[in-house]
């Protein structure tokens, strides 16, 4: 018999000895059956923890704890999810546990949809994806197949309106093929580079703060939320916003779509104004492009400075501002 599993029984014995002589000197001290009773009750608890934290250890002795099976290191690791959460928030995690864990080579795309809860987007300090939930993690779901990293909120009722926030860690310098993030009145705070061919962001009522994001294809949509986007780079780009704000710091390299209902959008371009083209449509609102400004445009107007990107610029009866 393994030595180890020995030492373990010898402990169990003795730790079972003790219990039952610290019981009698319990009843003849203090006298009574309900001393009898609640000092069993005590006794039997304490070895049938022991015993299932013994035989946790011994398992994990003689199993190596993990499988040398690659094919297990990119599907869920809660324990090392749980332990990567204690050494990145040991002083303000007041909350659950990392719920996913995998390496990032088997990460191709990312699909996010939230509901009331934050996301953060952080790098992560080695190559692995993990999540983390900080509050309520009971109706957070993180799932991986096929190279779609999922992130979802699934709860519903008074619990969907608990707070509850995922901090997503990636690699540094991790490109994504693809990824799509939604929050119905949530938030989400990206710092750090992120690289995603084809990226998309919908704010609903909620805040989707960007900082240092690339895409070749890039689109956003806000309906009462707000949308902050700061030093990063497009290659085409789509915006729709209704009755929110967006504000948008970015090197547009190529085509874009800007479309305001009621809200407002303020885009401050990498490159002068006169780089790109202009294709404008407004209603009651207005348009101001550097110095100048249009307002109840009955037709589409087209402004050519003979560049290679356009601009489709189509306001409702909010405002537009390029600079």
């Amino acid at each position: 018999m393994n030595r180890f599993i020995k030492g373990i029984l010898y402990i169990t014995a003795g730790c079972i000895g003790i219990g039952c002589a610290a019981l009698i000197i319990g009843v003849v001290l203090g006298g009574g059956s309900q001393v009898l009773d609640m000092s069993f009750g005590q006794v039997k608890n304490r070895v049938r923890d022991f015993v299932m934290t013994a035989d946790k250890e011994a398992h994990n002795q003689m199993t190596g704890h993990r499988s040398e099976d690659a094919s297990m290191d990119r599907v869920i690791d809660k324990e090392y999810a749980e332990q990567y959460q204690d050494s990145m928030y040991e002083d303000d995690f007041s909350g659950d546990m990392g719920i996913f864990a995998a390496d990032a080579s088997s990460i191709e795309k990312l699909a996010i949809d939230l509901r009331y809860g934050s996301l953060s987007i952080e790098e992560s300090e080695d190559s692995r994806v993990v999540v983390s939930v900080d509050g309520p993690a009971d109706g957070v779901e993180a799932s991986c197949s096929s190279g779609v990293l999922t992130i979802q909120d699934v709860r519903t009722g008074k619990k969907a309106r608990e707070d509850a926030c995922v901090y997503l860690q990636i690699p540094e310098g991790m490109q994504l093929s693809g990824a799509s993030i939604r929050v119905d009145s949530g938030a989400v705070d990206m710092e750090g580079s992120f690289y995603a061919k084809e990226l998309s962001v919908d704010a609903g009522a909620g805040e989707i703060s960007l900082m240092d994001v690339t895409a070749d294809t890039f689109t956003a949509s806000v309906g009462a939320g707000t949308l902050d986007i700061s030093d990063s780079s497009f290659q085409t780009a789509n915006f729709n916003c209704g009755v929110g704000t967006m504000d948008i710091d970015a090197d547009i390299k190529g085509d874009a779509q800007i479309d305001c209902g009621m809200g407002e959008i303020y885009m401050e371009l990498e490159r002068d104004i006169t780089s790109v083209n202009y294709v404008l449509e407004c209603g009651a609102g207005s348009i101001q492009i550097g110095d100048s400004t249009y307002s109840g445009i009955a037709k589409k107007s087209q402004f050519n400075n003979g560049a290679d990107a356009t601009f489709t610029v189509s306001c409702g009866m909010g405002q537009i501002y390029i600079d």
